[in-house]
């Protein structure tokens, strides 16, 4: 008998988390988990699965609480033995809904959203709220120091579809996709944001199209930080270099026309993206912050630099784009660990394991997965 799951988001879920519910609802077994999803607001980058209904709950007032009746009128019409919360947000209106009845595990797939969920994590038992799964170390590393017990989060690596990555390859062509076709591409991450550093990769390419002058790069994504970067580059005269394609390419055809991925964060962020490019073998320059170095090693699987720092964002671009052999060998690397820890069924298996656990009522060890 299948177990009744019900996926609850609102806008502020992060799309890492929203990738990996896309994930889950192409590839958790039907005869085994019967889905639904419930969605508090716009979540536009959400692929909707013909199989999967899909109920759009009216976000009043822009505060996520106010939304608290009309997602318990949903759940109650769902039914779900287990309620799955992608994001603090939607996570707090969840378990209010709820009343933890049935059991709400909240997964965190943004590091910087683990402050927010220990403020309101129950203080005076943990049990009364349940399970949290992180998509990095860092995240759980965060959260148990921010005191939540170590024993209630697991660690559940985000898969990877091999499968959209080869339809990808063959469906990438720059021209189709209105991009440059000649010259060298950089890539950053969606959505930019300040903690994400795009802004930083933006500075460093205009310093690097005073030596190439036919490099261009791409900013995915739509947010408030995209149009700060908008400002910056209407201020250059080399505006051009710069493609923002919003959401209309995917990440895994971005990724397959793409030379460089440019993953410059400051601080703590989400790590799908870098996994994406791991697989793809896609030559990755980043910075050396913790959810980074949890991932990629420099000069092995990667080339790493400070943060902040431009100027050395280019010079580690410039040599990563100037050593072929190098650049090959550390994305050869980074494709065979990617295929070791980021397999799609590898990541379905430990949420049929979590979901499994949640309605026997079983709490997380806080392995990893």
């Amino acid at each position: 008998m299948s177990v009744r799951v019900s996926h609850v988001l609102d806008a502020t879920t992060h799309e890492d988390a929203v990738r990996l519910v896309t994930l889950l609802l192409r590839r958790l077994p039907r005869d085994r988990v019967e889905q639904r999803v419930a969605v508090m607001g716009e979540c536009p980058v959400l692929q909707e699965p013909p199989h999967v209904p899909v109920v759009h709950v009216g976000r009043r007032l822009n505060w996520p609480m106010a939304s608290v009746l009309d997602l318990q009128r949903v759940l109650r019409r769902q039914h779900p033995q287990v309620v799955l919360a992608w994001g603090a947000s939607a996570a707090a209106v969840a378990a209010t809904a709820t009343g933890q009845d049935p059991p709400v595990a909240v997964v965190v797939a943004d590091p910087a959203e683990t402050a927010e969920i220990a403020r309101w994590w129950p203080g005076s038992a943990a049990e009364s709220f349940g399970q949290v799964v992180c998509t990095s170390d860092t995240a759980r590393r965060r959260l148990v120091e921010c005191g939540l017990p170590a024993a209630r989060i697991t660690v559940i690596r985000p898969g990877i579809d091999y499968g959209e990555l080869r339809q990808a390859r063959l469906a990438a062509d720059r021209r189709t996709a209105g991009l440059p076709a000649g010259g060298t591409m950089l890539l950053t991450a969606s959505p930019p944001s300040r903690a994400a550093g795009q802004y930083y990769a933006a500075w460093a390419a205009a310093i690097l199209q005073q030596v190439w002058p036919d490099v261009s790069m791409v900013v995915p994504g739509v947010s408030r930080e995209q149009e700060r970067i908008r400002r910056l580059v209407e201020g250059l005269p080399c505006r051009n270099l710069y493609q923002f394609t919003r959401n209309r390419i995917s990440p895994m055809e971005l990724l397959s026309l793409a030379d460089v991925l440019v993953f410059s964060p400051s601080g703590d962020v989400g790590i799908y993206w870098l996994a994406m490019a791991m697989a793809a073998g896609t030559t990755i320059v980043a910075t050396a912050v913790p959810s980074v170095t949890e991932l990629v090693t420099d000069g092995q699987t990667a080339f790493l630099c400070k943060p902040d720092q431009p100027h050395l964002l280019a010079a580690r671009i410039h040599e990563a784009v100037g050593d072929p052999d190098t650049r090959r060998r550390c994305a050869d690397a980074a494709r065979d660990q990617a295929f070791e820890v980021f397999r799609a069924e590898t990541c379905v298996d430990a949420f049929l394991r979590l979901i499994a656990d949640a309605v026997r009522g079983q709490a997380v060890t806080g392995a990893s997965a």
